[in-house]
């Protein structure tokens, strides 16, 4: 028998030899040796052709490892919590003399990236107003 590292000749090999009926093996036989033909004739370390050359033109690309990030960084020391983007906007109404509009603080948080985790202006409002009156 040929040894052969591809799977699918192994398996028609195989049948063919536990084909022990005569029905069965002279509708085998003739693929089996097909096979035979195909993959003993075949390289055992290459079971894909190679990929063709690149023509002069082509350029290489860029390093895989190289990639840049397209989110923008925002440095950690900079940013502020939201309750501190909160306490600026609170801050700012009172210099200015104006009402508290909590809904349009938390849009306006929400739109420069804050407030993720709050569902909706009074959750923020709460929260806000809760931890004012423990200090």
């Amino acid at each position: 028998m040929i040894s052969c590292p591809n799977p699918a000749f192994r398996a028609l090999t195989h049948l063919v030899v536990a084909a022990e009926s005569a029905l069965v093996k002279p509708c085998v036989q003739p693929s089996h040796d097909i096979a035979i033909l195909k993959y003993s004739t075949q390289g055992s370390s290459s079971l894909m052709p190679a990929p063709p050359d690149l023509p002069e033109s082509v350029l290489p690309s860029r390093d895989r490892n190289a990639s840049t990030n397209p989110l923008r960084r925002i440095n950690a020391e900079n940013r502020k919590t939201d309750l501190e983007w909160a306490n600026d906007f609170v801050e700012d109404c009172k210099a200015k003399k104006t009402k508290m509009n909590w809904k349009m603080c938390f849009d306006m948080g929400r739109a420069a990236g804050y407030f993720s985790t709050y569902a909706n202006p009074l959750s923020l409002k709460n929260t806000f107003n809760g931890l004012k009156s423990k200090k």
